[in-house]
């Protein structure tokens, strides 16, 4: 079999030759001219030429294979998969055999993680052409895929032994070496390929993780080195040169690879914006602003520079200089585009700070100017979806994308929302044709795997997780999102891989160490996540989730005394830290010493007095200790103090709910909402009190307009409250169906099986009420209608048994 460059070389030939004979008279003449000048653009890679060509040459012959085909090429290298996928096929519809379309197009399928579509796709040609190593690596690709590596293996060294120069092939087949454990394999193999292709860059990508795989820095070394001096001008060769000396701590060697890289590209952004991450993480982030700071000074008109500042500060957890730096820009900037983008970020910072009103208010302005900005359409999104609103978002976003159908921000919260309301497919789907429109988006093929993770599908994510992290080594969320595959589906290898990865790309955040802990937690070594964890506490021990760790796994092993004094020495160490004493506080209620709890929670208040969490922590001790009214003090005065003020004038209602005090819980609900009008969890809570407490029509009524926002609600307790107040108004018919899907979702709830069985001994389905109320009766738990509840189950057990029976339809 001929290589595929070698028929190309011949089809230029050949239409040349035709030239020569017969001029340039007739068509198909000129269709001949049109696209012989495209292949010549496109082997010089004049690609916007090479496309002008070759639709030119579609002109004068609509269904020319040939020509279709090379504007897939020419598409797929311009970054246009959709267009690329689209002439492949139209390829495939001219010509069914056409081999290179039905391979191009499956690697794309690949790509976007749809290993059976690519599998479908070439098997008609494969069936015919068993030994054609560009069918056999897709295949083997695929395979890997879906978990099938002996299959895989035996595909990828047949296609590297028919196509030994094939650097797919020869990749493919160190990836499924690696996957197994054959690195003594997988070297050799890329050594050997690379010397028979000197100017291959992905094969000596591949090598460089396998020496790293195999503690052989040095030459790890000389190979990125190679890269950098092959391609200067790609920068994700020099930022991967200094994250590899960073991780041997050889700070100087990568921070000289930046400023060279910055000298050789002065106007790349991206290494700079790198140094400043690195000295941020390596010297210190005073040094890393005023780097940044002498930057803008240079360039006072570049505003990426001016966002990577605000974003230093938000790394830094300096809000008030955060929101100053994007204040300033929209002051400058007002409605023009760096504007704009200030207010987007800065409504992305007070939402993620649960300051609602002020973010809604930024992205109001910013889609009263552009309405189909991407950035405010997910905020509010996100917004949405945060107060468990997934319908009201679906129906929004789906609007924008009637006019804007491939805008990323929209697909990527279209996606989520669907996710939420419990449709994964359509989901996935979703996500996936934003891949396909847009595969070099990089945050947009995180979310994808993310998403197929979150359907069930961990291989294909890992696989594109693998393509992310091997572009951009330093990506913190592919490398997060890899270690959470990886912990899903138990790799703890890989996971443990990512989470040091992490710990030294972030010298400085606690993030690495406490994934590394869970890792040694999740194989049952206690000791060892247990100095993981301590080791996190000493270099960030203003992070919460360290120190939880630490105490979680001493409790857990029944180390109560070494726990508390773990703790009692934090609080020591760090004077102006209020963490020690909130988890002092809350293992104190825990074990019923809840007036030992109230004065250390006292103590954490004094030293965060703006952190929520021991208020309420304070409130609860004094409730334990028989002290409602100073629970309920507390918390009402903790709304004027708090960040999070709409948490704390919820939980003063809830807290009067538990006490009994019903009606002053409803107002309380009332007065929340009016401060707070999105709180999904005060409006849930208010109408299912007046729905169980109150029995006249206003207040039925109010209850329904707070619940119907729920009626198609993902979360099962919302969902309950609108299915119970449709029963309390007399629509037990249509209830029905709501608590059933409910107790589908909650089938161990009592309470649930308690509204199902009371809206089914409404409707005449007597025995799958008694079924319900017994088991809602039975389960031992205490809840608001267990008399009533009992009082229906002894009249469905009077009723005659021709009246329990199900009716009949």
């Amino acid at each position: 079999m001929l290589p595929h460059s070698l028929p190309r070389l011949l089809t230029m030939l050949a239409v040349a030759a035709s030239l020569a004979a017969g001029g340039c008279g007739g068509a198909e003449a000129r269709k001949a001219k049109h696209f012989d000048k495209g292949l010549q653009y496109l082997a010089a890679d004049n690609l916007e030429k090479a496309r002008v060509e070759f639709q030119n040459t579609l002109q004068i012959a609509p269904k020319d294979a040939k020509a279709r085909f090379e504007m897939g090429l020419v598409d797929e290298k311009l970054g246009n998969p959709r267009e690329a996928a689209q002439y492949y096929q139209g390829t495939i519809d001219v010509d069914p055999n056409h081999i290179e379309a039905r391979a191009k197009l499956a690697r794309l399928y690949l790509f976007s993680g749809a290993p059976d579509r690519a599998l479908e796709l070439i098997k008609p040609v494969l069936d015919t052409h068993p030994d054609d190593a560009d069918l056999l690596t897709v295949r083997a690709a695929a395979r890997m895929q879906q978990k099938d590596t002996d299959g895989a293996l035996a595909d990828a060294q047949r296609a590297v032994q028919l196509a030994p120069a094939n650097e797919d092939a020869v990749s493919v087949l160190a990836g499924v070496y690696t996957a197994t454990g054959k690195i003594d394999q997988a070297q050799p193999l890329l050594e050997q390929s690379i010397r028979k292709i000197p100017d291959t860059v992905d094969l000596r990508l591949v090598l460089a993780q396998v020496y790293a795989q195999e503690h052989r820095p040095a030459d790890g070394e000389a190979l990125l080195i190679k890269l950098v001096q092959m391609r200067p001008k790609e920068r994700a060769h020099r930022i991967r040169l200094a994250q590899f000396y960073a991780g041997l701590g050889r700070n100087d060697a990568a921070e000289q690879t930046l400023r060279d890289g910055i000298k050789a590209l002065p106007d790349d952004r991206t290494l700079k914006v790198a140094l400043v991450e690195f000295l941020a993480a390596r010297r210190g982030p005073e040094i890393a602003e005023k780097q940044l700071r002498d930057m803008i000074a240079a360039d006072p008109h570049d505003y990426e520079l001016q966002f990577a500042l605000a974003k230093l500060y938000e790394g830094q957890h300096d809000r008030a200089k955060a929101e100053a730096t994007y204040r300033s820009i929209i002051d400058k900037e007002h409605l023009d585009p760096p504007g704009l983008i200030a207010r987007d970020r800065l409504a992305g910072e007070l939402a993620r700070n649960a300051d609602i009103p002020g973010a809604l208010k930024l992205v109001n302005e910013v889609l009263a100017k552009t309405p189909r900005d991407d950035d405010a359409l997910l905020i509010r999104g996100n917004i949405a979806l945060a107060n468990k609103d997934p319908r009201a978002a679906i129906q929004d976003l789906r609007a924008v994308l009637r006019d804007e159908p491939y805008a990323i921000g929209v697909l990527r919260a279209l996606a989520r929302a669907h996710l939420a309301n419990g449709e994964p497919a359509i989901a996935e789907e979703t996500i996936r044709n934003a891949v396909d429109a847009n595969p070099k988006d990089v945050a947009l093929r995180l979310e994808f795997a993310q998403v197929l993770a979150d359907v069930g599908k961990p291989e294909q994510s890992k696989a594109i997780l693998g393509e992310i992290i091997k572009q951009e080594p330093n990506n913190v969320e592919a490398l997060d999102a890899d270690f959470k595959v990886a912990m899903a589906t138990k790799d703890y290898a890989a996971a443990r891989n990512a989470a040091a990865t992490l710990a030294t790309l972030q010298p400085k955040s606690a993030r690495g160490l406490v994934l590394e802990g869970m890792v040694a937690e999740s194989q049952h070594h206690a000791d060892e996540a247990l100095a993981l964890y301590a080791q996190a506490v000493d270099v960030q021990p203003e992070a919460l989730e360290p120190l939880q760790g630490e105490i979680r796994l001493l409790v857990s092993g029944k180390r109560m005394p070494e726990a508390m004094k773990r703790l009692d020495d934090f609080s020591a160490r760090h004077p102006q830290s209020a963490l020690g004493l909130e988890i002092k506080g809350e293992l104190l209620v825990s074990a019923g010493k809840a007036v030992d709890a109230g004065q250390v929670f006292k103590l954490a208040i004094t030293r965060a007095p703006k952190w929520w969490p021991p208020y309420r922590g304070l409130a609860y001790a004094q409730n334990a200790a028989n002290d409602p009214q100073g629970a309920l003090d507390t918390l009402k005065h903790a709304q004027d103090l708090v960040e999070q003020p709409a948490l704390a004038s919820t939980e003063a209602a809830m807290m009067l709910e538990r006490q009994g005090k019903t009606e002053d819980a409803i107002a309380a609900y009332e007065d929340t909402l009016k401060r707070f009008p999105r709180s999904d969890v005060a409006a849930n809570n208010l109408a299912m009190l007046l729905a169980t407490y109150r029995k006249d029509p206003a207040s039925l009524d109010r209850a329904k307009q707070l619940s119907a926002h729920f009626a198609d609600s993902a979360n099962p307790s919302f969902l309950d409250t609108y299915g119970w107040v449709l029963y309390k108004r007399g629509e037990a018919a249509a209830s029905l169906p709501v608590l059933e899907k409910v107790v589908a979702e909650a089938p161990d709830e009592p309470l649930a099986r308690f509204h199902l069985g009371m809206a089914q001994s409404k409707t005449g389905s007597a025995t799958e009420a008694r079924e319900n109320l017994s088991r809602a009766v039975n389960s031992g738990t205490k809840f608001s209608g267990l008399d009533e509840a009992k009082a229906t189950l002894d009249g469905l057990a009077k009723l005659p048994p021709a009246q329990t029976a199900n009716p009949k339809t």
